[in-house]
């Protein structure tokens, strides 16, 4: 039983080779389809576009069309209502004529029956039939023309002659011809809106019929485009279904030649797995060996980092210990550090404390002293003993009394060291001590300067106030007297306090 080339090409074994080949063929199968239905899309838009052009192009004709003969009826409408206000026109002068005749005839009754003056009126080339003569009374108005009557006003008649409807006619030969005019106007008018119309619609139609005929020879040219498109297209497929025989042809040679391979390969194949299972048991049997080895030496470093690790062990907890015993000992340190710290904190409070009461001191006596040299020179200025005595007086009641030495300080200007000032700093370790110790220095040498310089300021007053003392004596012996000398004894002894 042949088999069929489906199921030939089913027991093929697929290669990469032939795999990659057919995905290709498939790849590129899938984008000349994406291409052509593109391209299919494209032609669509552009017949959508083109069909829409082309209705809207109709239904613009279609209006245009309707507009023109909107148009035509337009002014057919208008010709009507113009020939109707004709008409209105012809029956207004009518009733404006029968109105002027109406009038006249009231005014030819009104002058019969009251005249008021009198009235010639002259119709035609000849002269006048009759003339109005006044006449005798109001019963005389029924008598002939040209009697007289007696007594009474006068009365004017008129006298009508055979042509008295002369302007009533000529008004109306005259309406007549302004409606004639009016008339031949509006025909005029009418036949050039209708010669317009006929040559727009001529035009139209011309047009019209232009594009039919561009229409017929696009259509012409495009059915032979069409049939010469046919006719190679029933060669291109003749072609084409000769192509695919000849191809279905050598794909069955190729198939059988294929199919023998496919043979000659499923035997090699066979061998080759054998070949391949034996391998594989030498293979399995070398990896078993060394697997062995390999498990050997693996166990042994396991062994050994186990030995490490109990080592390490023990290393850690030592030094665990130690660590803990050091840690121990830095926190009792701190702790002693940071009482240090406090003390020495106390005791430069406490020095701060002392320098300003030193300074406070010193001001107090900077300004005795001032107070002093006020009165010394008052008594070289002042000579009445009197006043000067007064004013001293003055001067030392209002002086306050400035204390002789602070009550804290020693004999030699020191304040006393507190209570466990050198307990703590025995305490203490020796970094935190020198550091202490450095900053007491550099504040003790700050008062001590300043306490200096206050020092020499003061001996140089006492100085001043020494020879102060000595011209004011001098000058007391050679004035003899007695007070001042005293006045001069007790501000030496103030400022000596």
């Amino acid at each position: 039983m042949a088999q069929t080339p489906a199921k030939r090409i089913e027991e093929v074994l697929p290669s990469p080779q032939l795999l990659a080949h057919y995905k290709t063929r498939i790849e590129e199968f899938e984008a000349e389809r994406d291409e052509l239905l593109r391209a299919v899309a494209r032609c669509a838009v552009q017949s959508e576009d083109l069909h829409r052009l082309e209705w809207e192009n109709r239904k613009r004709a279609d209006e245009v069309r309707e507009l023109q003969q909107a148009l035509s009826d337009a002014q057919q409408f208008l010709f009507e209502e113009r020939q109707r206000l004709l008409a209105l026109q012809a029956e207004n002068d009518e009733l404006k004529l029968q109105e002027l005749d109406d009038r006249k005839r009231m005014q030819h009754l009104l002058a019969m029956t009251q005249p008021l003056e009198q009235q010639i009126t002259y119709r035609g080339d000849g002269l006048p039939a009759a003339s109005t003569l006044p006449a005798a009374g109001a019963a005389g108005a029924g008598q002939q023309p040209g009697q007289a009557g007696g007594g009474g006003g006068n009365v004017m008649r008129t006298v009508f002659l055979p042509t008295a409807n002369a302007d009533a006619l000529l008004l109306k030969i005259e309406s007549l011809q302004a409606q004639l005019n009016e008339q031949r106007a509006l025909s005029e008018e009418r036949v050039e809106a209708l010669l317009v119309d006929r040559k727009v619609r001529q035009q139209e139609e011309e047009r019209h019929r232009a594009n039919f005929l561009v229409q017929i020879e696009a259509l012409s040219t495009k059915v032979t485009q069409l049939e010469d498109t046919l006719r190679q297209t029933t060669k291109d497929y003749i072609e084409a279904r000769r192509a695919r025989q000849d191809a279905e042809a050598r794909a069955a040679a190729a198939e059988a030649q294929m199919h023998r391979e496919v043979d000659a390969a499923r035997a090699d194949s066979v061998r080759e797995r054998r070949a391949a299972k034996q391998e594989a048991r030498d293979a399995a049997a070398v990896a078993e060996a060394r697997m062995r080895e390999y498990v050997d030496r693996f166990r042994e470093q396991v062994r050994a980092r186990e030995e490490e690790l109990t080592n390490l062990a023990s290393l850690h907890a030592s030094t665990k210990a130690a660590a803990d015993k050091r840690i121990a000992d830095l926190e009792a340190r701190a702790s002693r550090l940071q009482d240090s710290n406090r003390q020495l904190e106390q005791r430069r409070q406490l020095e701060v404390d002392g320098w300003g009461a030193d300074v406070t001191l010193l001001r107090k006596q900077l300004a005795a002293v001032d107070r002093k040299l006020t009165q010394m020179r008052l008594i070289d200025r002042l000579e009445d003993d009197e006043r000067l005595d007064t004013l001293l007086d003055q001067l030392q009641k209002k002086a306050p009394s400035v204390p002789a030495a602070a009550a804290g300080k020693d004999a030699r200007g020191r304040r006393p060291r507190r209570h466990g000032d050198d307990g703590g700093s025995s305490q203490a370790g020796g970094e935190g001590d020198a550091g202490d110790d450095d900053a007491s220095a550099t504040m003790s040498s700050g008062i001590h300067s300043v306490k200096s310089q206050l020092a020499a300021e003061m001996r140089a007053v006492r100085r001043q106030l020494d020879e102060l003392d000595a011209r004011a004596g001098a000058k007391a012996e050679r004035a003899g007297v007695a007070p001042r000398a005293a006045n001069y004894g007790r501000l030496a002894r103030g400022f000596g306090t």
